[in-house]
């Protein structure tokens, strides 16, 4: 009797790592598809293809801060995105932003928000996750040190950290 749980257990484990792969199969396929649809618009629109890079980075690094993706994976769609996109680089994901980011979702929902708009300002965490401003301010050192966004502007604005090609 004690071999039928560890068979059980090796089952579920078997079937775990089969439904990971497919979702992760299915979230690649949606970014990538995802990506050619806004491709097509920075086509005819090409001041928007930053900030469809951003979206689309956006949706790679929620995927990895929930375990979907791996790094290496993510890479290479990151590389595939950003071809479809017009060659616009997206920016990667460090590895001590993914620590980061799985150890506090306030700062993992702020950080896919400010790439999928592709900056913020000292107020954008304030406005998306109702912190006081000298947290909003703590969250934006913290984006700085990670390279998920530049250092402001005059007018105080922080631009999205972007990977040239």
């Amino acid at each position: 009797m004690q071999t039928q749980p560890a068979t059980k257990a090796a089952v579920t484990t078997g079937r775990q790592r089969r439904s990971k792969a497919a979702l992760a199969g299915t979230v690649e396929l949606a970014v990538l598809r995802m990506a050619n649809r806004l491709g097509l618009d920075a086509k005819t629109n090409p001041e928007a293809a930053k900030q469809h890079s951003a979206y689309v980075n956006g949706a790679i690094a929620l995927a990895i801060t929930m375990g979907i993706l791996t790094e290496e994976r993510a890479l290479a769609l990151r590389a595939a995105c950003g071809e479809l996109i017009g060659g616009v680089g997206l920016p990667a994901t460090s590895p001590s932003l993914i620590g980061a980011l799985r150890g506090d979702s306030a700062y993992a929902r702020i950080v896919v928000a400010v790439r999928r708009h592709g900056g913020a300002t000292a107020t954008t965490p304030v406005e998306l996750a109702e912190l006081g401003t000298s947290q909003a301010r703590e969250m934006l050192d913290r984006m700085q040190r990670h390279g998920v966004i530049k250092a402001p502007d005059m007018f105080g604005h922080y631009a999205i950290a972007t990977v040239e090609h």
